[in-house]
């Protein structure tokens, strides 16, 4: 468990951003990502996955799949925006525009 990094934590301590709020959501949004399914969440994603269960509809499955799918690609483009912007401020000395430099890591 020495591995795992609390996403939430670093950049809520580390980061002033024009957000909502901390939630993956916010943040990857204001990089640029966009949900394929705009009206999912995680609460959306489990009674899919109960539906799924209880009702043998592959559709709530994919739903269920496509929503987590997403959370994962949310949370790199999080932490590689991060760790570019590390690697930038080691290198350089310079610490990056957060406002000007986050659609940089949008992906398209």
């Amino acid at each position: 468990m020495d591995r795992f990094v609390d996403l939430h934590r670093v950049v809520k301590d580390a980061f002033v951003m024009p957000v909502e709020g901390y939630r993956l959501k916010h943040i990857s949004k204001w990089l640029g990502f966009k949900y394929r399914n705009p009206k999912s969440s995680a609460t959306q994603s489990m009674l899919w996955y109960r539906l799924w269960l209880d009702m043998e509809n592959r559709q709530y499955l994919d739903d269920s799949v496509l929503y987590n799918e997403d959370d994962c690609r949310a949370t790199k483009l999080i932490k590689d925006w991060m760790a570019i912007g590390a690697a930038v401020e080691r290198r350089t000395g310079k610490k990056i525009d957060q406002e000007e430099d986050a659609s940089v890591f949008a992906e398209e």
